[in-house]
């Protein structure tokens, strides 16, 4: 659901090339194959794909969860609240 909310939010916000990054190799295995996908997860995984063919250049990326400190920053930001996150352009102060 995430991947869903993040290409929609980048296509909201007009951007034309986007590297999606994630630690779930599975998730990118599957956004990156042409197969088809037979998962519990398959209806989010064409949705997504639908959602990515909206995008002039789009990427999914595996990053491994221990290399990835500024997501695990954010996702411990997000517990804090129920509001929407974005990290765009700055640096959150959490970051510094």
């Amino acid at each position: 659901m995430a991947l869903v909310h993040a290409i929609s939010l980048a296509i909201d916000m007009g951007f034309s090339s986007v590297i999606f990054e994630g630690d779930s190799l599975s998730i990118i295995k599957k956004m990156n194959s042409a197969m088809q996908d037979f998962s519990v997860i398959s209806a989010l995984n064409l949705e997504a794909k639908g959602l990515a063919r909206n995008l002039h250049a789009c990427r999914f990326q595996f990053i491994p969860r221990g290399v990835n400190q500024s997501a695990h920053t954010l996702a411990g930001d997000s517990t804090l609240d129920s509001m929407d996150r974005f990290w765009v352009e700055d640096v959150p102060p959490s970051m510094m």
